[in-house]
């Protein structure tokens, strides 16, 4: 067996040897990735020389550079440091921004960096302001042609909202972890965007189109104003359910009630209807 002092001098040849060997890591990963110094060797880093770009309307290639930091013969790589990743925190800056739903960023060594955003799609506007609103109940602003098409949702919730919200269908839920943004209650809203969302699949009797906007006022039916100036009181069972699911052939039933009770020939003279009772329904003139 080795003495005390044959042991301690093994020992310490390990342990130097391992330091040399994190050292000569540490200058081959930082020559190599950051142009860094290397045995007092300095290499100039690597430029971008290329940069594609996909994204939308509202955050432009513009926009979405200056938030990354990425430009043209900029270095490709910001910092020197070891383990640093400027890129990465500007990723996390940049999906800050509500209107963003993904955002990917590549780095290639030939000088080429590829950026490819996805913004949210938006189902209905927020009445009176330049948002919208996705079937997620994300709240962002939103400037796309053909926003004019967009039923509104009104109401005192959603005159409030602002970009970076989302609705959900109660306090419990916002008590949830959110991934981002700030939650706020609105059973009726939320009931609103599951109305919307129905309809925009387009199997309903009930043409989208025909909608200007729906007001969540009342905390136990959706108002539906038409475009022709008719109404309709919607409610349905489930229908403020944290699962959309749930209601959804409720939901199906009084619409297909709603459209056949607004097209026939008695219905045509009527400008209000009730549907708020499950396998019922009204016209008032």
């Amino acid at each position: 067996m080795l003495a005390k002092g044959a042991k301690l001098t093994v020992l310490a040849v390990k342990v130097s040897i391992l330091a040399i060997a994190v050292a000569f890591l540490y200058g081959l990963t930082t020559f190599y990735l950051f142009g860094g110094r290397f045995l007092g060797l300095e290499e100039k880093g690597v430029q971008i020389t290329d940069v594609e770009i996909n994204t939308g309307e509202t955050v432009t290639p513009d926009i979405l550079m200056g938030w990354l930091g990425v430009e043209r013969d900029a270095p490709l790589f910001a910092s020197r440091r070891f383990g640093a990743n400027d890129l990465r925190a500007a990723m996390v800056r940049a999906m800050a921004n509500p209107t963003l739903a993904s955002l990917y960023v590549s780095r290639e060594f030939t000088g080429k960096v590829t950026i490819h955003a996805t913004e949210r799609k938006p189902l209905a506007r927020i009445a009176g302001r330049g948002l919208a609103i996705d079937r997620d109940g994300y709240v962002f602003a939103f400037r796309k042609t053909g926003k004019d098409s967009l039923v509104d949702i009104e109401g005192s919730v959603p005159a409030g909202l602002q970009a970076g919200n989302r609705i959900v269908p109660s306090s419990l839920d916002a008590s949830i972890a959110m991934a981002q943004g700030r939650s706020v209650p609105s059973a009726m809203g939320v009931a609103a965007l599951r109305l919307i969302d129905y309809l925009a699949e387009g199997s309903s009797p009930l043409p989208l189109s025909a909608i200007g906007s729906v007001n969540t006022d009342n905390q136990d039916y959706l108002k539906i104003i038409f475009k022709d100036g008719r109404t309709a009181r919607l409610a349905w069972d489930c229908m403020k359910s944290s699962q959309a699911a749930d209601g959804l052939d409720y939901l199906a039933a009084q619409i297909a009630g709603l459209a056949k009770a607004m097209t026939s020939r008695e219905g045509r003279a009527h400008r209000h209807f009730d549907f708020t009772i499950k396998g019922r329904g009204y016209g008032l003139r």
